[in-house]
């Protein structure tokens, strides 16, 4: 339920003396040890530390009622988000869903452990389990021939977040529920500084449904300066590839 960070300061000190024609030396060995943090967030309080013998013994005690409150109000709101995902009831959703529902489960256990009791569930494993089932699964996309250029670059990007959401990727056009077709357009910006340059990049990415020509789009610009082109695209890829890695998450297919 806790955790801190023990600090160590160690500090190693010698000193001769001459006695006679002999010289005695001795060393002198001295280590701190510090807590950084003596009261945690999560309810736990530092009282005192004791060394003995080479060893450090730190007495912390635990509120129960303050940490298991945390707990359920974050059961809780993980509950109203798992909620308004069933109610949306989109392909994406399923991923989020089984993520929440596991984060859910270990903040329960540590309730439990605290409590003697598990927080009620709205619904359980079986029922998430069924509500997948009960939606479209698979869905199946075609990257087009069309797409060229430097748009081309973010064809792997793309093709990785349709597997990552559950999907599949064929070679045939006509099998497809989905046709993925794109474009990239760049143009050079005026700048009154000497020795950079100033473009914007606008990238769109549209996924055709074959059966009903419904179309869901991803879009985003990206206007930037630097000293050269390449160095410029590189940053407004690196928001492309996060647009499309967010955004296949939130389309629903």
């Amino acid at each position: 339920f806790f955790g801190t960070t023990v600090f160590s300061k160690s500090q190693l000190s010698q000193k001769s003396e001459r006695q006679g024609g002999d010289e005695e030396s001795s060393q002198d060995y001295q280590e701190e040890i510090r807590l950084e943090n003596q009261k945690m967030l999560q309810g736990v309080l530092f009282k005192e530390k004791l060394e003995k013998e080479g060893d450090v013994y730190v007495l912390a005690s635990l509120d129960k009622v303050t940490l298991s409150k945390r707990l359920e109000k974050k059961i809780t709101d993980i509950d109203n988000k798992l909620i308004s995902l069933k109610e949306g009831a989109t392909t994406s959703s399923n991923k989020k869903m089984s993520f929440l529902y596991d984060l859910r489960n270990g903040f329960n256990d540590e309730f439990h452990l605290l409590r003697g009791h598990f927080v009620a569930v709205a619904f359980t494993a079986k029922d998430l389990k069924k509500l997948h089932g009960e939606r479209k699964k698979n869905v199946s996309f075609y990257l087009q021939k069309e797409n060229k250029g430097e748009f081309k670059e973010l064809l792997p990007t793309i093709s990785k977040a349709i597997r990552e959401n559950g999907h599949l990727i064929l070679n045939s056009e006509k099998m497809s529920d989905y046709l993925v077709h794109g474009r990239l357009m760049t143009s050079k910006q005026f700048l009154a500084v000497s020795g950079f340059e100033k473009y914007l990049f606008q990238v769109v990415i549209k996924f055709v449904n074959q059966e009903t020509n419904n179309v869901l789009e991803l879009s985003r610009e990206y206007s930037g300066t630097g000293r050269t082109y390449r160095q410029i695209k590189e940053k407004a890829f690196i928001e492309f590839k996060k647009m499309i890695e967010e955004g296949m998450e939130e389309l629903d297919f």
